[in-house]
């Protein structure tokens, strides 16, 4: 009994217009303009997983009518089906991609949110943080200890692991420490 995944790719069919596949997929995964968007932005999207090969073809059909391109895949088995998916994986799933087409970060420390970098605080982003670790280190201890740090790349907004974020708290206090050090020898 094999298992196909639908993947929703980039690409409008002859006789649509981008509005009218917005339109058609909004109407069709019942969700809002927002989403679509997201979607439609990206390179591709598993609709559907788990799914018999005539249910698999029904979904293409009915996208085919939405006006966008679709594939059907055949999924891989996997050895961890039944290992609880962490909170990114969840994030991922429920965004619309499978964990091993999510977009990955050059940095296995940074972590893809869901947030737009214009929600993000100024003095969250990592810029700021490497200006407060240059100019005034309390700040950039304070800030880490009491958030999370983000960092923007192509393809969204990441937020600094634990690891990483300990670390920029161990360079700040080390330039404390050397201020202090600096004032009393």
């Amino acid at each position: 009994m094999s298992q196909f995944k639908v993947v929703l790719q980039n690409t409008i069919a002859e006789g649509f217009n981008h509005e009218e596949v917005e339109r058609n997929l909004a109407r069709f995964l019942k969700t809002d303009d927002a989403t679509v968007k997201k979607l439609i932005t990206r390179r591709e999207t598993v609709i559907k997983k788990g799914v018999e090969s005539d249910v698999a073809e029904k979904y293409r059909k009915l996208l085919d009518k939405c006006g966008v391109g679709c594939e059907i895949r055949p999924m891989l088995p996997t050895s961890d089906e039944n290992k609880p998916l962490s909170d990114q994986t969840n994030r991922i799933v429920q965004a619309g991609l499978a964990p091993s087409e999510a977009p990955k970060s050059s940095m296995p420390s940074l972590i893809l949110t869901d947030l737009t970098y214009d929600q993000v605080p100024f003095y969250r982003k990592w810029w700021f943080i490497v200006l407060a670790i240059l100019l005034f280190s309390p700040a950039s201890f304070l800030i880490c200890l009491t958030g999370n740090i983000y960092a923007k790349k192509r393809d969204g907004v990441y937020k600094y692991s634990r690891g990483l974020k300990w670390l920029v708290i161990f360079i700040s206090f080390v330039f404390i420490f050397k201020a202090v050090v600096h004032q009393l020898g």
